[in-house]
């Protein structure tokens, strides 16, 4: 029962006003409109409440806090004191583990040393008696030689010594050397503090990590970016931003035209079935898989190839559908075969090792990170599941571990009717990670950013992977742990089925749908975009071309600020036998399009530049663009190279030497109806 704390008596109601429980003494003092009273039961009642919303406000006021600078540091420092004090006990364990070792190993010498010298004092007196019987003698050969033995033992026990002296250096270095590391990410850390979080409502569940864990199909991304955050039902909707060179849209004048032209280059021979992906290994090398299971590393400078097989354990093969490189200097293929089987070479010694069936179906998508320098790759197989894991630990041939207990996270994502559970779209980049943009640029260094095809229900799924590093501190080593956890951010759903995705910049991604091609910015709406027709049958592989153009703002008709923008075009190959050049707006329209059918009319303004009908005689099923070059690898076997040349054609405004680029073709289309 809640006492009054003036006249000590049972309280029967509350005064809101003054925040003071009251008994029927103190009623009359607590009358009138300005007070507010409300009875002890009711109170109780509602106590319960009370105290979760300020739990709730202090659960968030410590988020908040432990995204500042104050806090990153705190924490990593806390967690740092907390691994010293764990190594500092564990080594006075060893040390004391160690003393108790050589005090045990004393003791019994001790008991040898007293026994000794009760020896020689006995033999001292037998030495002075003149007649000694030759038994005695014997004895006292036989003391001599255990003296002697008694003598290399405590040599012994000096090397003991020395090593333990040696130890216990060691682990001073040891110590001495995590110091310094310590310091050294500290200093690291603040020059990542020196890019602004951009995001005003920041909460993180975690305190090192990024991501709110909310109900429904995902919660808000609260990392760093570009814009204002809007929480959404199952998606991170960011507001449109104004151009950041000054001035709107609409005020720039643009007008670039690219007269490509192709040059059929060079015929790959090497390989004797379906020619599956192709990436690029450097200026003037690529790689290819086939249905086979054939991996063939191609150089187009000395005009030399070299076959590697993909091997099972009992002598047989798998066919190899996707490749990517990995590593900290790409020095490793990884290859994703037929039933959830991964297939490593290393590029310069053609060392191999097959991990055999890591995922449960076949492998269709695969990536490295590239943000955590290759170390990592993600891969993605026919049933939409999406696998991490430290290649390290896979192609380290004494690790006996079950591979499928290997995989550091594990993304499900399978569609909930059964018929759309089985991926039967074949395409090429299928899982990319988000490097080129600005949403991938300005996120922290333990975070990145994937996209991956769900085909059979026609979306596009956006992740956000966050790494955690844990470390152990032993007597002499410490050892680093990764653990990784994601969260699904937003969908992009489509009317036909995605089967590549090309990353462009400025937040702006491509995704081959059906025959079309959408390009679309990764951050508004994703009913907004440009629509790209042209093809008569599937898109299987997009790539992308950049090239600096220059271009004016105008202001009122009479200034021009020359600026230079990165101007994109994207390359498309499929089951027509066609490649085909799309440009890609240089600016970016900045108000929202409600629907697909509202983006630009493609056809009149005739952004297909180029359309180029090859000499494939099936599918082509992947491209690559390298060094002014476009390789296609086709089901036909071949491997065909085309060498692409462009001059830029630009209006000369009369009574002006200035070059003024200038056009309305990429301005609103509600501003030019």
């Amino acid at each position: 029962m809640p006492i009054c704390k003036i006249h000590r008596e049972p309280a029967t109601h509350m005064c809101e006003c003054r925040k003071q429980l009251i008994c029927e003494r103190c009623q009359p003092e607590h009358s009138g409109f300005e007070h507010t009273k409300i009875t002890t039961q009711e109170l109780g009642r509602s106590y319960a409440n009370h105290i979760n919303k300020q739990l709730l406000q202090l659960d968030e006021r410590l988020g908040r806090y432990s995204t500042t600078t104050a806090g990153k540091i705190n924490f990593i420092t806390t967690e740092y004191i907390n691994g010293m004090h764990a190594m500092v006990d564990d080594f006075k364990r060893a040390v004391a583990k160690r003393y108790q070792m050589i005090q045990d190993t004393f003791e019994p010498f001790q008991k040898i040393d007293d026994k000794a010298l009760e020896m020689k004092e006995i033999a001292d007196e037998l030495a002075e008696m003149d007649d000694v019987p030759d038994d005695v003698l014997d004895k006292m050969a036989l003391c001599e030689q255990n003296l002697a033995e008694i003598d290399n033992s405590f040599g012994t026990i000096g090397e003991i010594n020395e090593k333990t002296d040696e130890l216990e250096g060691e682990i001073d270095t040891d110590i001495r050397d995590e110091l310094a590391e310590f310091r050294d990410y500290i200093e690291d850390l603040f020059l990542t503090f020196r890019f602004p979080m951009d995001y005003d409502d920041v909460n993180f569940a975690e305190r090192s990590g990024g991501l709110k864990k909310g109900k429904g199909k995902g919660a808000a991304y609260m990392g760093s970016g570009t814009g204002n955050v809007k929480k959404g039902k199952g998606a991170l909707r960011i507001e449109n931003e104004k151009y950041a060179k000054g001035g709107n849209e609409d005020d720039i004048q643009v007008d670039i035209e690219e007269e490509f032209e192709v040059i059929e280059g060079r015929t790959y021979k090497g390989h004797s079935s379906w020619i599956q992906d192709i990436i690029r290994l450097g200026s003037n090398q690529f790689a290819t898989c086939d249905e086979k299971g054939m991996i063939v590393l191609w150089n187009k400078k000395v005009n030399k190839q070299k076959s590697i097989s993909a091997t099972t354990s009992n002598g047989g093969s798998e066919s190899v559908h996707c490749l990517t490189t990995a590593g900290s200097s790409n020095d490793w293929i990884v290859g994703g075969c037929s039933s959830g089987s991964l297939f490593f070479v290393n590029v310069a010694s053609s060392q191999k090792r097959m991990v055999e069936e890591f995922m449960d179906d076949t492998i269709l998508g695969i990536t490295s990170l590239k943000q955590y320098k290759g170390k990592f790759v993600v891969a993605q197989d026919a049933q939409f599941t999406i696998k991490l894991f430290d290649i390290d630990l896979l192609i380290d041939s004494s690790v006996m571990t079950d591979p499928k207990k290997l995989a550091q996270l594990e993304i499900t994502q399978r569609p909930k009717s059964k018929d759309d559970r089985q991926d039967l779209y074949f395409g090429d980049n299928k899982i990319i990670e988000l490097r080129n943009s600005n949403y991938g640029k300005t996120k922290k260094w333990f975070s990145t950013f994937i996209l991956s095809c769900v085909t059979t229900t026609r979306k596009v799924n956006l992740y956000v992977i966050e790494m955690h590093i844990r470390r152990k501190y032993g007597l002499c080593s410490c050892k680093k742990r990764y653990e990784f956890n994601h969260q699904f951010l937003k969908s992009f759903k489509f009317d036909h089925s995605p089967t590549s995705i090309c990353e462009l910049s400025d937040d702006k991604i491509a995704i081959a749908t059906g025959k079309y091609i959408k390009v679309m910015d990764i951050k508004g709406s994703h009913e907004a975009g440009v629509i790209y027709e042209g093809h008569e049958d599937r898109i299987r592989s997009l790539a992308k071309i950049t090239k600096k153009v220059k271009a004016f703002l105008v202001r009122d008709n009479k200034k021009k600020k020359p600026i230079v923008k990165d101007a994109h075009y994207i390359i498309s190959a499929g089951s027509d036998l066609q490649i085909r050049i799309w440009k890609v707006p240089v600016v970016w329209p900045s108000q929202k399009l409600n629907v697909v059918n509202d983006a630009w009319d493609t056809e009149k303004e005739d952004n297909c530049i180029m359309a180029v009908e090859t000499k494939h005689t099936d599918m082509i099923s992947a491209l690559i663009y390298s060094k002014e070059e476009i390789i296609t690898a086709s089901k036909d076997y071949l491997v065909k190279m085309y060498r692409i040349q462009g001059s830029r054609k630009a209006e000369e405004e009369e009574g002006d030497d200035t070059l003024l680029l200038k056009t309305n073709q990429y301005a609103d289309p509600d501003l030019n109806p």
